[in-house]
């Protein structure tokens, strides 16, 4: 996954997480951004369950995009098999209606923690939910989450896709995040070149050095040549990792971001573009 992190008085810059890469159970984490007084470095080292739900947190199935009520960088949370056949909610309630001027489907629910769902399932959209909704309960402060979503057919694959997502969070009536997402690239069942997946497939400067760690967890420093990786010679300018911008930190950013998703078993890839916005004080 790239991102292209932007802060209103800085420049653009990359940001790689990528998991199960150049190393098996390994992860790649690569800011692009020019440090004053220290080198800017890769992080190569093993990846362990908290490195996986902790720190790479632009990571998630893009299977989840329009199904979960909740900004992308939640969606790391969530696994598609078990949304798919959740039991911790009431028996849902199913009426006709129309969405942009399409037939479908509106099922409604509560979830055993008394959180209200409405989903808009479009069957000419390739059975894609159009719209939800998640409503807390009565109690305290009034939260409301709308996630609405524009699929299109991919290709010649028969199937649809989302193309752009917008989330919305309202709380107590007034809206304090809003997050576009935008496909600009999808491929659906189609071979993904293996470089994808190495240092040599992101496009890093040679000489990079690597603060990275080895497999019993001692840290190791070496330097990407462009072609491979090599013990590093002078590990003195090898500074601390510096830290990631989270999903909370990325409310204050205006971002545009173009990501590439690999999710091997299916065969996917993509690239979008997304942008978040804090909305302005009234």
């Amino acid at each position: 996954m790239v991102n292209h992190w932007k802060n209103r008085d800085e420049p653009a810059y990359r940001l790689i997480q990528c998991s199960n890469c150049e190393r098996p159970n390994y992860y790649v984490d690569y800011g692009e951004k020019p440090l004053k007084n220290a080198v800017t470095s890769i992080t190569l080292a093993p990846l362990t369950d908290g490195i996986r739900k902790e720190f790479l947190t632009e990571i998630f199935d893009p299977r989840m995009l329009g199904l979960g009520a909740i900004e992308s960088t939640g969606l790391r949370l969530y696994h598609f098999e078990t949304v798919l056949n959740s039991v911790n909610r009431d028996k849902p309630k199913l009426h006709r209606d129309r969405w942009k001027e399409a037939d479908c489907w509106v099922i409604s629910f509560h979830k055993n923690n008394g959180v209200y769902y409405e989903l808009w399932i479009v069957p000419s959209h390739g059975y894609n939910v159009a719209r939800i909704i998640s409503e807390s309960p009565p109690n305290g402060k009034p939260n409301r989450v709308t996630v609405e979503t524009e699929a299109a057919p991919v290709g010649n694959s028969g199937l649809w896709f989302p193309r752009t997502c917008t989330c919305e969070s309202v709380s107590d009536g007034e809206l304090i995040q809003k997050e576009e997402l935008r496909m600009t690239k999808i491929s659906l069942n189609e071979p993904i070149d293996d470089k994808v997946f190495t240092l040599a497939g992101m496009g890093i400067k040679p000489g990079t050095p690597i603060a990275g760690k080895l497999p019993n967890g001692e840290p190791h420093v070496w330097t990407w040549t462009g072609t491979s990786v090599v013990d590093h010679v002078n590990p003195t300018i090898i500074p601390k990792s510096s830290p990631l911008p989270t999903g909370r930190r990325g409310r204050l950013l205006t971002t545009a971001v173009a990501c590439a998703f690999i999710a091997t078993a299916a065969a996917l890839a993509i690239i979008f573009r997304r942008r978040r916005a804090k909305p302005p004080a009234s």
